[in-house]
């Protein structure tokens, strides 16, 4: 007989409305931002020096990497909802409303990420950098420890049974 996961409805709920603001914050709080700051990097913007056209360029590429590494926290993020769908699936008791809010979070998970609208994000003529960006400029690793679902998946806060 394979064990049975048991899970309080409260701590699903608190995964839900979790997921839900990363969510949010993706798609309203940084991308928006990122977009905005990337399209504002014209050659009407910065002088036409060197250093001033090498600190554009650096800040395109860095704004690009930051605008893939959050379309790729957008799927870590869906991803996130799979597997804490399939961990309530054995659930005998879950509210209603919680189970409203989590197919609602699915269907959420399985739209892709609309992209705001973005002005030319490089002067007529202008090439985008094909430079990377320096290391400090990129985001932190997403595996640090300070993330509300660090326990998800590895055994803390759930309860296991035969």
């Amino acid at each position: 007989m394979a064990p049975s996961v048991e899970i309080a409805n409260e701590r699903v709920a608190q995964c839900v409305k979790d997921l839900n603001a990363l969510f949010d914050q993706i798609e309203t709080d940084f991308l928006p931002k990122v977009v905005a700051a990337r399209s504002a990097q014209t050659s009407t913007a910065w002088s036409s020096a060197p250093p001033a056209v090498a600190f554009r360029a650096s800040m395109q590429t860095t704004l690009d990497v930051a605008e893939t590494k959050l379309t790729q926290l957008w799927d870590r993020v869906g991803e996130l909802c799979e597997t804490l769908k399939q961990n309530v699936a054995d659930l005998e008791s879950l509210d209603a409303t919680t189970a409203a809010d989590l197919e609602r979070l699915m269907t959420r998970a399985s739209e892709p990420l609309e992209m705001p609208e973005t002005r030319v994000p490089y002067a007529p003529g202008m090439a985008p950098p094909e430079t990377a960006p320096p290391l400090w400029a990129l985001p932190p690793s997403p595996t640090s420890g300070d993330s509300p679902f660090a326990d998800l998946g590895t055994g803390n806060g759930w309860n296991s049974g035969a």
